[in-house]
C-alpha cells in the first residue's frame, strides 16, 4: 500500500476571508474601546471572543493555498509548521521558569489561546519570510 495521504488546503480566496475577519475583529475592538461599551464583568468574554476570532482567522490564513501551490511552497509550509511547533513547545516549557526568575511570585500561566495564537503568528511570519527568501533566490 502506498502513501496516498494528501495534505488538503482551503482555496486561496480563504486568505481574504481570514484578513477580513481580522479586520472586523480589530475594528470591533476599537469601537468597543472608543465607546467604552465593555464592562468589567464582561471583560473576559470580550477577550476570549477577540482571541478566538484572531485564532480562527489565522488558522484560515495558515491553511489556505497560495496562488501557485507547488512542491517548493509545500516544503516552505512544512518547514514553517515545524518551526512553529518547536516555538510553541519551547514557549510552553520555558515560560514558567523565565517568568519565575523575572517576576518571582507573580506567576501567570499561559492559556491555550495564547500559545495557539503565538504558534499561528509564528507560522505565518516564518512562512512569509521563507517564501520571500525563496522568491529572491529565483
Amino acid at each position: 500500500m502506498g502513501n496516498n495521504f494528501k495534505f488538503r488546503l482551503l482555496p486561496n480566496y480563504f486568505k481574504k476571508i481570514g484578513i477580513t475577519i481580522i479586520t472586523l475583529i480589530i475594528l470591533t475592538f476599537i469601537i468597543l474601546r472608543i465607546f467604552n461599551v465593555h464592562s468589567s464583568e464582561n471583560q473576559g468574554y470580550y477577550r476570549d471572543f477577540f482571541m478566538n476570532g484572531l485564532l480562527l482567522s489565522m488558522f484560515i490564513m495558515a491553511f489556505s493555498k497560495e496562488k501557485v501551490e507547488d512542491e517548493r511552497v509545500r516544503d516552505f509550509r512544512y518547514k514553517s509548521f515545524a518551526s512553529a511547533l518547536i516555538f510553541g513547545l519551547m514557549m510552553t516549557v520555558f515560560q514558567a521558569p523565565i517568568q519565575f526568575f523575572l517576576f518571582h511570585d507573580d506567576y501567570q500561566p499561559l492559556s491555550a489561546q495564547q500559545v495557539m495564537l503565538s504558534v499561528m503568528f509564528w507560522h505565518l511570519f516564518i512562512f512569509s519570510a521563507i517564501r520571500r527568501e525563496g522568491k529572491e533566490k529565483e
